[in-house]
């Protein structure tokens, strides 16, 4: 019914969103001038450098991974990590991220909102801490 079809469509608006980080991260990527096609977990390069976490993490994002099949509240999970990138990407800038209109910023507050509303769906979680 309509519960399903608002899963798959909150589903899909958490993988879009994904989108703008991914893209962050490629650009890095390329600024770097990186070797290889794809983080190696055992490649000596990609071990020694600053942004193998987000190589990983895109790795995982790969389509080859079957990353868009996966569950929403995997979705969910690696967006939450793309706002921490992006957030960690932007605090070096000098401006207020709650008014800023740059790209980062109003991506960052959409992502955070589009988490918040995918997060109320979820049933409670008593292992989770409510403060």
């Amino acid at each position: 019914g309509t519960a399903v079809l608002r899963e798959i469509a909150m589903r899909q608006q958490l993988l879009a969103a994904l989108d703008f980080p991914r893209s962050r991260v490629l650009a890095l990527i390329e600024e770097r001038g990186c070797p290889g096609a794809q983080f190696g977990a055992d490649d000596e390069d990609c071990g020694a450098c600053e942004i193998n976490r987000e190589c990983h993490w895109l790795t995982l994002l790969n389509e080859d991974s079957g990353f868009a099949e996966k569950a929403a509240y995997t979705v969910n999970a690696s967006l939450r990590y793309g706002v921490q990138l992006i957030g960690d990407m932007s605090r070096d800038a000098t401006h207020d991220p709650a008014n800023c209109t740059c790209d980062a910023c109003e991506w960052l507050r959409a992502a955070e909102q589009l988490i918040a509303e995918f997060e109320e769906t979820l049933p409670a979680n008593p292992f989770r801490p409510t403060h």
